[in-house]
């Protein structure tokens, strides 16, 4: 339940305010959770968080901001496939890694929404790191292709890391929802919740 909260909040690090601000304002948001801002950590694409009493981590993806030319073009990349030579898939996949590193003895779990789902799911598609650390990751609507991703035919591929990546990844997506609507197509790994 908390992973769609943690999913929502991660827009609330766009704006103009300060850092400080956007931080203090997702933590009054989630303060109920236990969990709060792990600000090194945390940037406009990428939110860690961290709960010192049970040691957990979530580290929450950011969907796409119309605004952001970047995000944009991370949105193509999504629909044709392409993530594997976007930069900003690549910068998500580093932050994510050095944030897994900051807690090494946590539990880790992620979660993302639209762009945000697309990029933490290719980040366990793609990470070793994320693979070995991630308990659970949930993605909401995810942006996905019909297309091949070089990413997942790399896990098909490795019986063990096709047998992680599925008990890790659960997607949910609304039934109407265009920007998942090719996941009923090209189903992604992991459990799938309509």
């Amino acid at each position: 339940a908390d992973g769609a909260l943690f999913s929502e909040v991660s827009y609330d690090m766009l704006g103009d305010k300060s850092k400080d601000k956007r931080v203090k304002k997702i933590n009054k948001k989630i303060s109920k959770t236990g969990f709060e801002v792990d600000k090194k950590n945390s940037g406009r694409d990428v939110l860690t968080l961290y709960n010192p009493k049970t040691n957990e981590v979530h580290i929450a993806h950011r969907g796409t901001d119309p605004t952001r030319w970047k995000d944009l073009r991370a949105d193509v990349a999504i629909a044709t496939g392409k993530t594997k030579h976007n930069k900003e898939f690549k910068k998500r996949h580093k932050k994510t890694e050095q944030a897994l590193d900051a807690y090494p003895s946590a539990k880790a779990t992620g979660s993302g929404h639209s762009y945000g789902a697309a990029s933490i799911y290719t980040t366990v598609l793609a990470s070793d790191k994320a693979q070995e650390r991630f308990h659970t990751v949930h993605t909401y609507n995810a942006g996905a292709t019909i297309f091949d991703k070089k990413e997942e035919q790399r896990v098909r591929s490795d019986p063990d890391k096709k047998k992680k990546v599925n008990k890790i990844v659960n997607h949910h997506r609304v039934n109407n929802d265009v920007i998942s609507a090719s996941m009923t197509v090209n189903k992604p790994l992991g459990k799938m919740n309509t």
